[in-house]
């Protein structure tokens, strides 16, 4: 029986037009859905429809063209969400949140179910639970029962709470459809690294252990995609390590394929993450990773010495011999090999019948 088949299924986000991995994941997961049902997104904090991704057969609703801001801003922009799921009344609202979103929706929620039954909602939360704050946590604990199912993107997360019928895992998919050939050596001497210039990535920790590499490796190159409120911070950390020929802030890219292809090690020095979407897409490209063993997400995805190496949090130096590790000749294409075995569990059609299972378990 085919469950997505004329639904109407809404998507509130906070931004969908920026070039994050929560918006990379749903340029992924809903033009599939959009094959079957009618797929509209509700951009909370965006102010136009140019997205970095593409989103096919999809409807983009912007809601911020006034450039509303703060708390009480984006209670009137939730708020103008509602009423048009209410006017729309759609099968099935997702919520993919990078934290306040599934608190602050839940009291719509709530009152959305005295005039409607038809709807049901789905949170769907992207950053490991531990890594909120401790009113946040609290907020989340207090909330998220409210939703009709809850999705975590580790098993971890889930754990927290006793009802697993309710509270649900579902990894993020692939992007790309096929796997790449394991490597025979790191050929083009490229480090990458993939994400927003923030706090969470941790990239002002990886600049000094850079520099440690590179003192013995004077001829790699580490680049790293993404844009970010830290972009400044970082240009002057790499002019401080007088890093400016071997490390280079990309931006955001429209090809992150190719940045993968061309890249022989994928590195990831966040502080606290979900389930990482560029380490899956990594190991698509059958590159070895080093990463920090923070609390979720590269320790799901990264089996330690074989497809590549967890570095206990935040050890810069031991973060930069792993590098060294992992680019020597008896190790490299080991952990290249075990890398696009790994992959196999991305794959983005076992992934959306993972989510046609959930509507199907949810339908009236």
């Amino acid at each position: 029986m085919n469950n997505v088949a004329g639904k109407k299924i809404h998507v509130v986000i906070d931004n969908i037009t920026t070039g994050g991995g929560i918006e990379r994941v749903c340029s992924v997961i809903l033009p599939l859905l959009a094959k079957e049902s009618r797929v509209k997104v509700i951009g909370l904090l965006d102010s136009d429809k140019n997205t970095t991704y593409d989103f096919p057969e999809i409807e983009i609703v912007p809601l911020n063209s006034n450039n509303l801001s703060g708390q009480f801003g984006y209670l009137k922009l939730l708020s103008k969400a509602f009423s048009i799921i209410k006017k729309d009344r759609p099968d099935i609202v997702l919520y993919p949140s990078m934290g306040r979103l599934t608190v602050f929706a839940a009291p719509f929620i709530l009152k959305d179910r005295f005039s409607s039954r038809h709807t049901r909602h789905i949170a769907c939360e992207h950053i490991a639970f531990s890594s909120h704050s401790g009113m946040v946590l609290k907020l989340k604990r207090a909330t998220l029962p409210r939703y009709d199912r809850v999705v975590f993107l580790t098993s971890r997360d889930v754990d927290q709470f006793n009802d697993h019928s309710k509270f649900l895992y579902i990894p993020n998919p692939s992007p790309f459809t096929s796997i790449s050939e394991p490597r025979a050596e790191p050929s083009n001497k490229v480090a990458i690294g993939v994400g927003r210039l923030t706090y969470q990535k941790g990239f002002d920790l990886l600049i000094p252990a850079w520099k440690n590499f590179i003192a013995h490796h004077p001829e790699w190159k580490l680049v790293i995609a993404g844009e970010g409120e830290d972009r400044n911070k970082l240009e002057s950390l790499i002019r401080e390590h007088g890093l400016e020929h071997h490390c280079e802030l990309l931006g955001n890219s429209q090809d992150i394929g190719q940045l993968y292809q061309n890249a022989d090690i994928m590195l990831m020095p966040s502080r606290f993450e979900g389930l990482p979407m560029s380490l899956i897409e990594a190991q698509y490209h059958a590159l070895p990773i080093v990463a920090f063993d923070c609390e979720t997400g590269p320790r799901e995805i990264i089996t330690d010495d074989e497809d590549g190496y967890l570095i206990p949090p935040f050890d810069q130096q031991k973060f930069s011999e792993a590098i060294e590790r992992a680019i020597t000749p008896d190790r490299y294409n080991n952990l290249s090999i075990a890398a696009t075995q790994s992959a196999e569990r991305f794959d983005r059609n076992e992934i959306i019948d993972h989510w046609k299972r959930l509507f199907a378990s949810i339908q009236h």
